[in-house]
């Protein structure tokens, strides 16, 4: 079989794909957690609604994929989502 040569154009565009594709699986996960967290919440007085809400954003703000972020926007660099605490 003959080798199949890329431009430089299509290596991108297929690099593009691959971390679109990734990014959408985590962005599925995080609607999940979003949805099972305001489902909860629908149940709970509003105070303690604010406040299991608060502790779900902390721990995904304290968890790898938030250490990640502020370490990524302090640097000045593209987080490498996905590690897991």
């Amino acid at each position: 079989m003959a080798d199949i040569i890329l431009s430089k154009s299509v290596r991108a565009n297929l690099s593009a794909l691959q971390s679109t594709a990734q990014l959408i699986s985590q962005t599925q996960n995080r609607l999940a957690t979003g949805k099972r967290v305001f489902s909860r919440q629908l149940e709970m007085p509003l105070d303690e609604a604010y406040a299991f809400a608060g502790r779900a954003i902390a721990a995904d703000f304290f968890g790898a994929d938030g250490k990640e972020g502020v370490e990524a926007f302090l640097g000045k660099r593209t987080p490498r989502w996905g590690r897991r605490a």
